[in-house]
């Protein structure tokens, strides 16, 4: 079966598309999250592409869109024990840009780094700090997706090394409250993991580059930083106000006077 290319069986345009097939290889996680992920790269309807006809930048909706929140993938393992033979990978806004977490499941808690979401966006919790790495990748992809794909690689690869570690010992215990203290010590471990690769380098990175394109359009354009924000890919203008006043010392617009004076 031929995928890719200009000569792949299968396109957007074809009208008789397989609803399911038997997969050549055995399918990993890695290989769901890349599907999911698609957003037609490689082709000219990549709306991240610098090349090929703008006008079909975009002509069709990808799956791996800047408007997705939540994605989980149950991976079912018959040679684990019934109670840690599921385990759920768990990822939170675009696809394209955030990471998938691996969790035991049949446990009692949820990290905490995972089950405090608030109504206001965060730092603290994985979702907000997911979706605004999203939302600042999107606004300058070529400069991000660099640092995002090495993201992405750690923290699925500690995650996989987490999850290998911990059904050795579970392997070895027969006690079921024990069992259960094992994996909710595992999914402890594997959220505090995440949470420090979330916070190192990309969002850092990102952040640093969202502000010096916010910097310009507020110098050289006469936009209001409602404007920016949205084109920079903020859901709310205040998201862009707050990290600009942290990483910055002041507001845009007062970025803006300065500036101007």
């Amino acid at each position: 079966m031929n995928w890719d290319g200009p000569d792949a069986d299968f396109t957007p345009r074809s009208d008789d598309i397989p609803w399911c097939m038997v997969p050549e290889k055995k399918v990993t996680i890695e290989d769901v999250k890349y599907v999911l992920s698609s957003h037609f790269q490689g082709t000219p309807y990549d709306p991240y592409a610098s090349y090929g006809d703008k006008s079909m930048k975009g002509a069709y909706r990808a799956i791996g869109v800047n408007r997705t929140d939540f994605l989980g993938i149950i991976q079912m393992r018959p040679d684990a024990g019934e109670d840690s033979r599921a385990i759920e990978w768990v990822a939170f806004a675009s696809n394209v840009f955030n990471t998938a977490a691996p969790f035991y499941t049949d446990v009692e808690k949820v990290p905490e780094y995972f089950s405090n979401t608030t109504g206001d966006a965060s730092t603290d919790n994985f979702y907000w700090a997911s979706r605004m790495i999203a939302a600042m990748a999107d606004a300058s992809y070529s400069k991000s997706i660099f640092h995002i794909e090495r993201y992405q690689e750690r923290v699925m690869s500690k995650g996989h090394e987490y999850i290998n570690q911990y059904d050795e010992l579970l392997a070895k215990e027969s006690n079921a409250e024990k069992r259960m203290q094992l994996r909710q010590e595992a999914n402890e471990k594997i959220a505090d993991m995440v949470k420090k690769e979330t916070g190192k380098t990309p969002q850092e990175h990102i952040q640093t580059k969202v502000i010096e394109l916010a910097k310009e359009r507020i110098v050289d354009t006469k936009e209001t930083v409602s404007q920016i924000a949205y084109s920079l890919g903020f859901q709310y203008p205040q998201h862009l106000c707050r990290l600009f006043k942290r990483r910055v010392g002041c507001t845009p617009n007062e970025y803006r006077n300065q500036a101007l004076a």
